[in-house]
């Protein structure tokens, strides 16, 4: 499944704020592996924090 560049950040910026381990399955459809190892932190950081919400 190809997609343009401004679509994929698009899907980026909406993506970031949501549930960390179910937004990073679901990246892996949408996102490169470097993108993924860019996203990592930021995943890690929400899937930590769900607990507490």
């Amino acid at each position: 499944m190809k997609i343009t560049i401004i679509q994929k950040y698009e899907r980026e910026k909406r993506l970031l704020p949501s549930k960390g381990a179910s937004s990073r399955i679901d990246n892996r459809k949408y996102f490169s592996e470097n993108d993924i190892l860019k996203l990592k932190k930021i995943s890690k950081t929400r899937l930590y924090n769900r607990g507490s919400r």
